[in-house]
């Protein structure tokens, strides 16, 4: 489950930007554990042109799963938005994660993530969206381990908001496969 309320435009070239998203992960049968997370980022974007759009935020993300502690991470990112024609555009998000995870195995760390989508609109109502990233979670030592991760997915406008749906694959280093269904 993905949605994105409404931007709200404070000028003629800035815009605040939101979303949150709900993840639930079901490995393949011996690969892993079920996890969840929720994500929502907060982003102020600085219309540069007609095409570009870029601006800072903020990124809260809170996980959990079978064996280790919940952990919340939160950090500071670069959103970019830039339009290649009418129909598509490229997304990015880079940013730093802060964690910290609840209990005696916490650790606490600063790797990167990153994620470059493509989006192509189909109509008023629907758009495609697909997205390669990169980002860290939190293992059972506290420390943390890198993570790829291929997304596609539809999104739908509904009246100011979008709702937003797909499928994904996730690759823990070390750690084996899973299918990331959200």
């Amino acid at each position: 489950f993905s949605a994105s309320p409404p931007s709200y435009q404070i000028s003629a070239k800035t815009l605040l930007d939101g979303s949150i998203s709900h993840r639930l992960t079901e490995p393949e049968s011996g690969a892993g554990q079920r996890t969840e997370s929720l994500e929502t980022i907060f982003s102020a974007l600085w219309k540069y042109s007609p095409l570009l759009e870029f601006g800072p935020g903020v990124r809260y993300r809170w996980g959990s799963n079978e064996t280790t502690d919940d952990r919340t991470t939160v950090g500071p990112l670069l959103r970019t938005r830039y339009r290649l024609t009418g129909k598509t555009g490229l997304d990015s998000d880079i940013g730093m994660n802060f964690f910290v995870s609840d209990g005696s195995r916490g650790g606490s760390g600063m790797p990167p993530f990153a994620r470059l989508g493509v989006h192509y609109e189909m109509n008023r109502i629907w758009t495609f969206h697909f997205s390669l990233g990169n980002d860290s979670v939190t293992d059972e030592a506290g420390g943390y381990r890198d993570t790829f991760q291929v997304r596609a997915g539809v999104s739908r406008a509904i009246r100011r908001a979008n709702w937003r749906m797909g499928v994904g694959y996730e690759k823990i280093d070390r750690s084996g496969t899973a299918l990331n269904l959200g």
